[in-house]
């Protein structure tokens, strides 16, 4: 008798789910697809379409439905992805000053807006989780823009995507402190410390918690990458899929069931993931089902925007998004400053990653679960997070406008160039070249000049590089390019030419304006990826540009045509 209406009740919820999902994808479709020809960011569109259908407007889909089980898997399987892209050996190689600057503007962001928090009546517990939160920028929003500009190779794309990866980390330290502001914040904390039982809890739960992770990652190292093997022998294609997902979904159980957060499991299972030959092929399987869960997952959070609570607070609202946007800009360009970037290099970073992004909101969510921020703070914090979103293409275009302006500036005192090789015989240098960038291009051009017997000398930004041709008998600088100290150190005013090779247009305009102020009667040889790049070159005082999609198109006719048998005229 009883399994009629249990029958009928679970089809009134798929019922209701499929419903919620139904409105949420299609309004989601809907308002994308107008701020795409506004050339805005999708992410704030699905915020908005969250906002339009919640309760605070039409109530279309409630802010307690089970659209929010989803949003819960959503961030589970954004979590196994970041963790699936840590790649140690880049950390290793060159990337590491570009963690160190995710790493310090990460605590100074968190250190100057908590202050702030507490001025505007937050708890000491609160104000620290939503600065932590909103010291995290938008890994998904700026990662696809830089690829939609084809910067993310650029040098200031590869010190962002840096920055983004070690706040990405960051992410999991912050989830870890989530208890720990929860005791906090009810209150008893101070007498637990004069009584040493919070030095105890402390202790067991650092070491519940090491253990935890170690005997996670133990088995995962043993058994995943076994598991994944099996999975390719006569298996269906999507079998490594469906095991990579009960690695995830199973990592997230077991560290919520030990009292952790479900998204420390998941990071885990990507991470362990990130050690094995398939991650690249589950990463692309995975991609989409990836995409349409972060679509519901920041749909979901615009469903908690209340308009009536925000117009009530407006005033606070504008403040402390000039405030994030100041400080966090302010916070990473120092830093980027600090550890060796130029002024502009630095300028620019810290512009396009001055906004809070999706792990804002899964850190402010996780504590508000926890009761540290209450509900009024959460919709509030929303608030802000979307409208820093929709600023994001904005900055990137102000950036870009302004960052000229930081050329003239210095860089970082204790940033001088270091010098690989004998200083006394690059002193002696006459009418040599200059090789800037030593990548594949820098190194078909140093090849080229060696068979022609030329000297030259490499200025690059990758100590490896530096080290790795010293040791092979070159002279190299590590340095920027754009820097008078470094072109000085390098022989400028001796050389016959400079070679500008770095893959990124912005930074070539730069080195040829920073060349032509130096030494206004040295030949310069530049790269340039788009036409329109090579004509402000020109005009700056480039005396050669090659252009690489002119480049690439010739090569290809001249292959085609090779490979037809097709004579090609002249």
């Amino acid at each position: 008798m009883l399994s009629i209406p249990m029958t009928l009740a679970v089809g009134d919820q798929a019922e209701g789910l499929l419903l919620d999902l139904t409105i949420v994808l299609a309004v989601a479709a809907v308002v994308t697809l107008g701020l795409q020809r506004l050339r805005l960011s999708t992410i704030p569109g699905y915020l908005i379409a969250g906002a339009i259908i919640g309760p605070g407007l039409l109530g279309w889909v409630d802010n307690e439905s089970s659209v929010g089980v989803i949003s819960k898997l959503a961030i589970v399987m954004l979590m196994f992805g970041i963790g699936m892209h840590m790649d140690l050996g880049a950390i290793r190689g060159g990337m590491l000053r570009a963690l160190a600057v995710g790493v310090v503007s990460t605590f100074a962001t968190t250190l100057v807006l908590a202050p702030i928090g507490l001025a505007f009546g937050l708890s000491a517990p609160a104000s620290l989780a939503i600065s932590m939160a909103l010291a995290m920028s938008s890994t998904a929003a700026v990662l696809r823009i830089l690829q939609t500009r084809r910067e993310l190779h650029q040098t200031h794309g590869r010190l962002a995507l840096g920055v983004l990866i070690a706040q990405d980390l960051m992410v999991v330290v912050v989830l870890m402190l989530i208890p720990a502001l929860e005791m906090w914040s009810e209150g008893g904390a101070v007498t637990r410390v004069r009584d040493g039982s919070l030095t105890l809890d402390v202790i067991r739960t650092v070491l519940l918690t090491v253990g935890s992770i170690g005997l996670i990652v133990l088995l995962g190292q043993a058994v995943l990458p076994r598991i994944l093997d099996l999975a390719t022998h006569g298996a269906s294609p999507e079998l490594r899929l469906v095991i990579a997902g009960a690695a995830a979904i199973g990592s997230a159980a077991v560290t919520e069931s030990l009292g952790f957060s479900a998204e420390l499991g998941a990071f885990l299972a990507g991470f362990l993931l990130a050690s094995t030959n398939f991650k690249h092929e589950v990463a692309g399987q995975l991609a989409p089902i990836r995409d349409l869960f972060m679509a519901i997952f920041f749909v979901s959070v615009g469903l908690y925007v209340d308009f009536a609570l925000l117009a009530d607070v407006w005033w606070a609202v504008l403040i402390a998004i000039g405030a994030v946007l100041l400080v966090k800009a302010a916070s990473i360009g120092l830093a980027s400053w600090a550890f060796g970037a130029s002024p502009p290099l630095a300028l620019r970073t810290g512009l396009v990653l001055a906004e809070a992004g999706e792990f804002s909101l899964v850190v402010a969510f996780a504590a508000s679960e926890a009761g540290i921020i209450s509900a009024q703070q959460w919709g509030v914090l929303i608030g802000i997070v979307a409208a820093t979103l929709m600023l994001t293409p904005t900055l990137f275009e102000f950036a870009g406008s302004i960052v000229s302006r930081a050329a003239h500036l210095p860089t970082a005192p204790w940033s001088a160039p270091r010098v690989a090789g004998s200083p006394e015989e690059i002193k002696s240098l006459h009418d040599h070249v200059i090789i800037a960038g030593f990548g594949p291009v820098g190194r078909a051009v140093a090849y080229r000049l060696d068979l022609a017997e030329v000297s030259y000398i490499v200025v690059d930004l990758n100590p490896q590089t530096i080290t790795r041709q010293t040791k092979l008998g070159r002279r190299a600088i590590f340095g920027d390019v754009t820097n008078p100290e470094v072109l000085e150190t390098a022989g400028i005013r001796r050389a016959v030419a400079v070679a500008i090779t770095i893959p990124d247009d912005e930074a070539m305009l730069h080195a040829c304006r920073a060349i032509r102020a130096v030494a206004p009667d040295v030949r310069i040889a530049a790269r340039a990826n788009i036409m329109s790049s090579a004509l402000l070159a020109r005009e700056i005082g480039a005396d050669d540009v090659t252009v690489g999609e002119i480049a690439t198109a010739e090569a290809m006719a001249i292959g085609l045509c090779a490979m037809l048998g097709a004579k090609i005229p002249g």
